[in-house]
């Protein structure tokens, strides 16, 4: 990693087209193959396709738990990311049983005084 960095900065440093290929020319020479790829592929700036899209995260989520469809889309609607609700919703389903009473107490409470 280290050499990437150095490489890296010898590449930034200069304008020089020819100074940049003989940079890389020599970190490919001298490096290992098993980080010469991963630097080619740093350098190259291919970005991967994304593994798991909002769309199957959303659908593998509805299917294991007890949430419906419609209270997923409304708080998505609310939130804009399925990751974010996804997110609160196993926060607030591991907390259910210790927060049920403070809600139930603080609506009370705030009945009395509307």
């Amino acid at each position: 990693m280290k050499r990437f960095t150095e490489l890296f900065q010898a590449i930034d440093a200069t304008t020089s087209t020819n100074a940049k290929v003989a940079a890389i020319r020599q970190y490919f020479v001298e490096e290992a193959p098993a980080n010469a790829v991963w630097a080619l592929y740093l350098l190259l700036s291919k970005t991967r396709r994304r593994l798991v899209t909002s769309r199957v995260l959303r659908d593998v989520y509805l299917s294991i738990s007890e949430i419906p469809e419609w209270l997923f889309q409304d708080c998505y609607a609310h939130v804009g990311d399925s990751a974010e609700v996804i997110a609160c919703c196993c926060a607030i389903r591991r907390f259910r049983v210790s927060l049920l009473p403070t809600f139930l107490c603080m609506s009370g409470w705030s009945r009395s005084f509307l």
